[in-house]
């Protein structure tokens, strides 16, 4: 199975203080001929700065490969 499309979603309203996003991934996939969305990770973020966001690119990518 291989993922046709890869997408990352920020929430902000669900999260509460001191946490600022719920950061997501997720990965649509075929199965039985239709595309479905799979979760693949979430983080809780505490702030929005690039450096957040990079850390937690770098940290899933550590963890793929």
């Amino acid at each position: 199975m291989h993922a046709e499309v890869l997408a990352v979603n920020g929430t902000f309203k669900v999260i509460k203080e001191p946490f600022k996003q719920l950061f997501s991934f997720h990965a649509f996939v075929r199965k039985d001929g239709q595309l479905k969305q799979l979760p693949l990770a979430f983080a809780v973020m505490s702030h929005w700065r690039n450096k957040d966001y990079k850390s937690v690119l770098d940290m899933l990518l550590c963890h793929i490969f």
